[in-house]
C-alpha cells in the first residue's frame, strides 16, 4: 500500500487535535478528490463513518441517514501520533524525561480500545478474555498481549481463576481515602 499523501496525514493529526476526533474536509478538497482521500482512509482503517450533526464537519450525505463525518480510529491516531516524524528541524526527536512521565499519567480516553479494557478491568466482577474481546473486536492473543502490556502500569491487576478454569481479569479500583488521611 503507498504512503499517506501529505494531506492524509495532515487531516488525521488535525483529528488528534479535536475532542471528537472529527476530520474536518479542507475547502480546497472537492469532488472526485475528497472522495479519493476518504476512501483510502476508509480502506487502511483509519478512520470510521460517523452521523455527524448539522454544527460538525461532514464528509458526505447519504440518503436515508444524513450527514456522514469521517471519525479518527485507533490505528488512525497511532498513524498521526507522536510516532510520526516532525516537519520542523527544531523540533525535539525524543521527548524528556519529565514529558514521559506525565503522559503516563494521563488515563487513556474512555473511547479506545485501551480505555475500554481498563473500564472492563475496573467493574466489580471484572472481565474474562471472551468479553474482552467482544468489546474491542481483538482475538485472544491480542486481548493477552494488551493485558501484559497494562501491566507495568497496573500492577494490581490480577487474574483470578473461576470453578470451570476460566480465569477472570480484575483491576481493584484504590479504596477511597477517609476525610482523617487527608487531613492528616
Amino acid at each position: 500500500m503507498p504512503p499517506l499523501s501529505p494531506t492524509q496525514l495532515t487531516l488525521l493529526t488535525a483529528a488528534l487535535t479535536r475532542e471528537d476526533r472529527l476530520l474536518v474536509p479542507p475547502p480546497t478538497l472537492k469532488g472526485g478528490a475528497r472522495e479519493r482521500v476518504a476512501a483510502a482512509l476508509l480502506t487502511r482503517a483509519m478512520v470510521d463513518e460517523v452521523k455527524v450533526g448539522p454544527e460538525d464537519p461532514a464528509w458526505h450525505r447519504r440518503d436515508g441517514a444524513g450527514w456522514v463525518g469521517l471519525c479518527l480510529t485507533v490505528h488512525g491516531a497511532a498513524v498521526a501520533g507522536p510516532t510520526q516524524l516532525p516537519s520542523a528541524p527544531t523540533a525535539k526527536l525524543a521527548p524528556t524525561d519529565s514529558e514521559v512521565a506525565d503522559t503516563a499519567a494521563v488515563p487513556p480516553r474512555p473511547w479506545t480500545k485501551t480505555g475500554i479494557v481498563l473500564g472492563l478491568l475496573g467493574r466489580e466482577q471484572g472481565a474474562s478474555l471472551a468479553e474482552i474481546t467482544a468489546a474491542t473486536g481483538w482475538l485472544p492473543h491480542t486481548a493477552r498481549a494488551a493485558l501484559s502490556r497494562l501491566r507495568p502500569a497496573h500492577p494490581s491487576l490480577v487474574r483470578v481463576r473461576s470453578g470451570d478454569g476460566r480465569g477472570r481479569y480484575h483491576l481493584p479500583t484504590p479504596a477511597p481515602k477517609s476525610t482523617a488521611d487527608r487531613e492528616g
